[in-house]
């Protein structure tokens, strides 16, 4: 039976088993709906990065939580099947697939060592129709690269620690959007948030953040809270401008776009 509800809790009431949606998806579903006395036994997830908070925050819902890690270029990766919260998602290939990560000449690093991660599925395409740039970018010698950076532990299972293209650069130093957004997602009155670099009057990058704020929050304390937060994870880090938003922008696969935020956050005001 195919479904269509407002929210999660009359998903729940008509005996829904299962739920197949995107990070931003679920968060639409679960949005001012307090946890449910008899959770929905089944939830398959996947899209784009899920922080730990989200995870935990959709276990209210949901009895189990399948995360799915691929793209529809590449194929199906991998999967976590988890029946509780965790800080950190491992993903195990699907039969047939095959994980590496590589450093910047495309050789494999060492068990737990960040690199650019590549894949070969049984399904994976191997050229983009009329665009040569693109596919020399992500296909190349049998392997997709999805652009995600990662580790592979001992026994062969995928964690994902952020995006290439999300890699930041201020000043020299140099660290990913996913370790900020992580951070400010656990600050109370923060629903939703996300890191992007700007230009200041002067032409250099800076750090901001659009934040998708909880019902109530007081914008300017949210404010202060976010940037006491980031200093824990250094000076450089600790954002110039936050921006405050009723929705997150999401493309069609549910993602946010970080390079349309400049855009999208220019004519709200600053705190």
């Amino acid at each position: 039976t195919l479904a269509i509800a407002n929210d999660v809790a009359q998903l729940a009431k008509i005996g829904t088993e299962a739920v197949y949606a995107s990070p931003n998806q679920v968060d639409g579903l679960c949005k001012d709906v307090q946890p449910l006395a008899h959770r929905i036994s089944h939830l398959r997830v996947g899209g784009s990065m899920i922080s730990k908070q989200a995870l935990a925050r959709w276990f209210g819902y949901f009895e189990r939580i399948e995360v799915s890690y691929g793209s529809r270029d590449g194929g199906g990766g991998g999967f976590a099947l988890l029946s509780e919260p965790t800080d950190e998602i491992t993903y195990a290939p699907y039969p047939g697939v095959e994980f590496e990560v590589v450093d910047v000449e495309q050789k494999p690093v060492r068990v737990g060592v960040v690199g650019e991660v590549r894949l070969k599925t049984p399904v994976t395409a191997h050229e983009y129709v009329g665009a040569p740039e693109a596919t020399a970018e992500v296909f190349r010698d049998g392997w997709f690269y999805p652009g995600d950076l990662g580790s592979l532990s001992a026994d062969g299972r995928l964690s994902i620690v952020g995006r290439t293209k999300d890699q930041f650069n201020i000043g020299g130093v140099k660290f990913n959007a996913s370790a900020i957004d992580e951070a400010i997602a656990a600050v109370v009155g923060v629903e939703h948030a996300a890191s992007f670099t700007r230009q200041n009057a002067a032409g250099s990058a800076e750090l901001a953040v659009l934040v998708v704020p909880a019902a109530g929050a007081d914008f300017a304390t949210t404010a202060a809270a976010i940037r006491m937060q980031c200093m824990g994870l250094g000076k450089t880090m600790v954002p110039r401008s936050i921006y405050f938003a009723t929705v997150m922008p999401a493309n069609a696969s549910g993602k946010v776009p970080r390079g349309d935020l400049p855009l999208f956050s220019a004519a709200l005001p600053a705190y």
